[in-house]
């Protein structure tokens, strides 16, 4: 694995980006004029990132590898944020239940989109092969586990697990402080 040059996230479109920005050179990178990114960045192997509606990762967040982040209307990531492999995250999704069209490819009219921008809070987390719906908000300090779907939002410093999504334990603020030494250096 390469990491791109600066030049090279320019050539992305991607124009406001802070230092430490470690992007793949095996990501894909689509909407790059809709994307905003902090210090500290790392965005993996084989992920894919679309900006329709701005995308904006905060500082010290990571992207994993196969993780897809789908901002057609937009996902807000804030700092210290954890994103594992193999995730998907939607800011939009078709309606399947056969009363409409499905896929980008159809025109508007025929399709039923269920659409919402997805939020992530400062210290949140989404476990490997998880998958977040339109809308869902992560709220300071909440996660969900490995193989779980957020399809609702969450509450600050809580932890999620499972399909249905269910709420499992309260997370720890200690964090929180290790993020302030870190910062003071």
């Amino acid at each position: 694995m390469a990491w791109l040059t600066r030049e090279q996230i320019q050539g992305l479109g991607i124009t406001c980006f802070g230092d430490d920005v470690l992007i793949s050179d095996r990501a894909s990178i689509y909407g790059g004029a809709n994307m905003r990114l902090g210090n500290h960045v790392r965005i993996d192997d084989f992920a894919i990132l679309t900006a329709k509606e701005p995308l904006v990762i905060g500082s010290y967040c990571h992207i994993s590898a196969r993780v897809f982040l789908g901002g057609t209307y937009g996902i807000e990531i804030g700092d210290f944020v954890n994103i594992s492999v193999g995730c998907s995250i939607f800011s939009a999704c078709d309606d399947c239940s056969g009363s409409h069209l499905i896929g980008p490819t159809v025109p508007e009219q025929f399709r039923d989109v269920a659409n919402g921008k997805v939020i992530f809070g400062d210290y949140s987390g989404v476990g490997a092969n998880s998958v977040v719906f339109p809308g869902v908000h992560f709220p300071e300090g909440s996660g969900i586990g490995a193989l779980t779907l957020a399809h609702k939002s969450l509450e600050p410093w809580t932890y999620y697990l499972g399909v249905p999504m269910r709420k499992l334990k309260r997370r720890s603020t200690r964090l929180k402080d290790f993020a302030a030494e870190l910062l003071a250096k």
